[in-house]
Order: C-alpha cells, then structure tokens, then sequence
C-alpha cells in the first residue's frame, strides 16, 4: 500500500521519462546521477512497484510505470495552471485575456467576438496569436494562451479539452460580376473555371474537392491561399471564384465587390471555441462557453 507521495519525487520521474536516461535528467534538473537514482528508488518504496525496468543498459518504463506517468503528467498540468492563473491573475476581471487564432479564419468573426468581450469585460486588455493549429494547442495546453479558435475540434487528449461549436455556415462560391452567367445552370456552369482555394491542409480545401468530384467538375487553380481576408480581394481582383462561408462575404456582397454563384450543397464550415478543462475559471473564457453562438 502506497503511503505519504513526494510530489518532488513525481517531477523527478516525470523529467527522467521525458528525457530517457537518469543523466540527461540529472542535468537538466542540476541534480547528481547518484541523488536522483536515490529519489527515483525512493518513488517506487513509496508505490511499492518499480516504474522503470533496465534492458541494455538503457530505461524503460514498465506497464505500471506508464500508469503512473499519466498521474505525474496530469498533477504537472495542475500545478503549471495553478502557478499561470497567479501570475497573470486570470480569474480577475481585468486581467489579460490570450485568444489564439488558427490562419485562416475568417477576421470578421474574431472582430464580432473581441467586441462582445469588449462590452462585457471593459477593463480587460486582450492579446490575439495567429498560428497553425497544432502550434496553438500546444499554447493552450501550457497555458500560454487562454481559448483556441478554430474550424476543426482535437480528436485526440480529449480529456483535457473542452470543445464548443458555436458557428456553422454553408458555403458558397463567390466571383466578380463577370462570373454572374456562371448562376445559370449551375453547377455544370462551373467546368473549367478558376477557383483560389485553401491550401491542402484545410478541412474545406478537402469538403470542396469532393463536391467537384461528386459532380464530376473539373476547375483551374489560380491560387492557393489560406487567409480568407486574402481570399476575398484576390476574388475580387478576378483571379477566380472562391469558396467562402456566407456570412464572412456578406460585407464585400453588400459593397458589390463579389456575387453569390451558387451554394455548394452539404458544405459546410464549422467553428469551434476550445480551452483546457480548468479548476480556477478564467472570467472571459466562462463567458464565452455561455454566451457565444
């Protein structure tokens, strides 16, 4: 029976699976080989199951020790949220708010959003990061930031997030008014067409091929682009038509810079709001989860 946990015991062997060797976490720890051996001997006494098993000289960790890194990880994660949310006095109401933004989405929503958070959290300053997705998860993760918006959920380390979708909008192809004819027999009007799409890492890029397949259309690339405040000028500068969500180009159709072609049936792009599960709430992020649809 496991009795008193040295929590400094756990960091120890957090820091010596992440490394791979005693020595290179002695190092990184300042620690002797010989003073860390004794800590992490002293972790198994204490669980009463060794953690590490040796073969060729080399650690690895055994079926309980894996168990017992998921503990030491998640009692990490506690403490490093605990240590953050002090620092930057987050559940206070005038307290920094860190928003992280995945490239791509469209600026008009994240502006719609900084507004409701304005009027609702005056005092409150707000600082936005723009990042690839995977980048920007691992900021949540380490607390750097404190929401991620994006137009896709984490399919993995569910546990650790919570996922809201808050926004789905059909998709629809938009052009100059040379493109207006296109509207007519559409969408065997589209064969051949130039389009500027997402790059290939995007989940409409992908949506967006598949309807073309499914009408067995063929297009010309005129660009790939994953910015969509870009892609709306190049459509309007007539490189090609280009797949937006519609309320992102309602401002440039009300201006008369792009027309609705036609909308791609069963297209849609979703938007989600995802933050880490946390103990002490942070003010705005609480709002959000609440108020934002």
């Amino acid at each position: 029976m496991a009795g008193w946990l040295n929590y400094h015991h756990l960091l120890y062997f957090r820091e010596i699976a992440s490394e791979g060797s005693i020595a290179a976490a002695a190092q990184k720890l300042k620690l002797s080989p010989s003073a860390l051996s004794m800590q992490l001997k002293n972790l198994e006494e204490t669980l009463g199951h060794p953690v590490f098993e040796r073969r060729s000289k080399k650690l690895f960790l055994t079926d309980f020790g894996r168990h017992a890194l998921e503990y030491a990880e998640r009692i990490h994660r506690l403490g490093d949220e605990l240590v953050q949310t002090v620092n930057n006095a987050s559940f206070s109401d005038k307290a920094l708010f860190r928003l992280g933004v995945m490239s791509g989405l469209p600026k008009s929503m994240i502006v719609e959003i900084v507004q409701k958070l304005r009027t609702n959290f005056p005092e409150s300053p707000f600082s936005i990061s723009e990042g690839n997705f995977l980048d920007l998860k691992q900021d949540l993760l380490n607390h750097e930031i404190d929401v991620l918006f994006a137009n896709y959920a984490p399919v993995d380390q569910s546990d650790l997030f919570y996922v809201k979708n808050f926004k789905k909008s059909p998709i629809s192809l938009y052009g100059t008014e040379k493109f207006l004819p296109l509207k007519e027999n559409f969408p065997k009007s589209l064969e051949g067409q130039s389009v500027v799409l997402p790059n290939k890492q995007s989940k409409m890029r992908t949506s967006v091929e598949y309807w073309f397949q499914k009408f067995n259309l063929h297009y010309e690339l005129s660009a790939e682009v994953q910015d969509s405040s870009l892609k709306k000028y190049l459509a309007h500068a007539g490189l090609g038509l280009v797949p937006l969500p519609e309320f992102a180009a309602e401002q440039f159709v009300k201006e008369g810079k792009l027309f609705q072609i036609g909308r791609l049936e069963g297209v849609f792009e979703e938007y989600f709001l995802i933050m880490t599960k946390r103990i002490l709430k942070v003010p705005a992020a609480d709002f959000l989860t609440k108020n934002l649809s």
